[in-house]
């Protein structure tokens, strides 16, 4: 599929199929979008469905979910690889509030995915990864920043991920002014000496907010 046809598939027919799922309280697909700032080499994914959920038993269940198996699964073939999907249980930490967000409203989200370094347990970086960082998303402008720390105890060694970072600006350009006044503020929010620098992405994404 060319990416157009990728994502307008993703978000209908699949994003009004997921509504069917009972289980979720909150739904939103993140489609990735070209950003000239950050390296081509940097996108992994073509984009990010976000599910929150009751407890980690109904994470841990939501492949064998009923509304999943008899909704989503009979669609997923027909627009993305599952061979390259990957899943990431995470426990949510606003760190950094901002503004209400509307379901509509339309701001400007990057996306990062990291991975621990081999010689760092999963406990460790659990408890340790991000702890300080708030002061360089300040320095950044940001609007909003929410942390998420893989459970370790659902850990796929598969994949590789440990933890997510999502940050939100006004739009675009605000963004690329950030980058550009605090360059330092920047480079030491991704060079996070717990991470392998080789593995994960770092993304801009256009959020759907589906079930908000």
């Amino acid at each position: 599929l060319g990416d157009e046809e990728f994502h307008a598939h993703w978000r209908e027919p699949h994003g009004r199929l997921a509504l069917n799922i009972r289980a979720m309280r909150r739904y939103v697909q993140a489609h990735r979008i070209p950003e000239p700032s950050l390296p081509e080499s940097n996108a992994r994914f073509e984009g990010f469905a976000e599910v929150w959920l009751d407890d980690l038993a109904t994470a841990l269940g939501l492949g064998q979910d009923e509304d999943y198996q008899r909704y989503l699964v009979p669609d997923e073939p027909n627009f993305c690889d599952q061979s390259g999907l990957r899943f990431l249980i995470t426990r949510e930490e606003i760190v950094r509030r901002g503004p209400t967000v509307r379901r509509e409203e339309r701001l400007f989200k990057v996306i990062q995915l990291v991975s621990r370094r081999a010689d760092v347990s999963a406990p460790r970086f659990a408890d340790e990864w991000g702890r300080g960082d708030e002061s360089l998303v300040v320095a950044l402008g940001a609007l909003r920043y929410v942390r998420c720390r893989a459970v370790p105890s659902t850990l796929d060694p598969v994949n590789g991920l440990s933890g997510v970072r999502e940050l939100w600006w006004p739009d675009a350009d605000s963004f690329r002014q950030a980058r550009k006044r605090a360059p330092e503020a920047f480079a030491a929010l991704l060079a996070d000496p717990l991470v392998d620098p080789s593995h994960g992405c770092i993304e801009a994404v256009d959020e759907l907010r589906l079930l908000w």
